[in-house]
């Protein structure tokens, strides 16, 4: 006998949860770059800076008012808002990759700062997985449970940045906390989240393997992070591309 279609795991992401803890990016990103960039003169900041800053905090909102609205029970305005994402995401990717090659790139005659080989990586693999997740999230938009997933997943990469800037100008952290506090939170919460799912979700629910996915891909880029900038031939190859 199948299964009363209420008591099938149907893998459905918590749309109140999810709206709570969204919510909380477009807050902790505002207060995150309020000295480096909201706090100063409009004239004082570089225009692709003021790009970036714009179209991530409209991600950030976007992200945050999407569970919401289906807490609300309003699928057709969530729909129509999402139509949104077509057109923001891109323009997100391309900012941030603009932003950090104008940042990495150093002035004529002079060499890249050496701190700058392992941010550069942490910054591109940054952007391709949240990039990554954005687009499968897409690319599953008629699969709830896969679709939500992913775009939490997208707002979990931006972690690492954002609390980098809360620990270096926004608290008295001491250094180690300034150089690998962004990194804890970043792979702590996705980690929490993932044993919590394996707790509420049976095995094979739909949307059970996304997160882990996510967390592996964290880990791989925190990892790699770790030696590359002293690796030879990723040197090599930077400087070569923008030296």
């Amino acid at each position: 006998m199948s299964p009363h279609p209420s008591s099938a795991p149907t893998g459905a992401l918590p749309a109140a949860a999810a709206a709570v803890g969204l919510a909380l990016l477009p807050v902790l990103s505002v207060l995150a770059f309020w000295q480096p960039h909201w706090g100063r003169a409009w004239s004082a900041v570089p225009a692709l800076t003021h790009l970036h800053a714009a179209t991530m905090l409209a991600w950030c909102v976007l992200l945050a008012l999407q569970p919401a609205l289906l807490a609300l029970g309003r699928r057709r305005a969530h729909r129509r808002l999402g139509r949104l994402a077509w057109a923001l995401a891109p323009v997100v990717v391309l900012g941030m990759l603009a932003l950090v090659l104008a940042r990495t790139r150093p002035p004529a005659g002079a060499a890249i700062e050496p701190f700058r080989y392992a941010l550069l990586f942490v910054q591109l693999s940054g952007t391709l997985l949240f990039g990554g997740c954005v687009g499968l999230a897409l690319a599953h938009r008629q699969q709830p449970p896969l679709h939500g997933r992913w775009m939490v997943a997208s707002g979990l990469s931006l972690l690492d940045p954002i609390f980098a800037r809360v620990f270096v100008h926004g608290l008295p952290a001491a250094d180690w906390l300034q150089q690998w506090g962004s990194v804890i939170v970043s792979l702590a919460l996705p980690a929490l989240l993932v044993v919590a799912e394996r707790r509420r979700l049976a095995p094979g629910t739909p949307g059970r393997g996304v997160l882990p996915a996510y967390l592996a891909a964290a880990l791989l880029m925190q990892g790699v992070a770790v030696w590359i900038g002293d690796w030879g031939p990723w040197r090599a190859w930077v400087d070569a591309a923008l030296g």
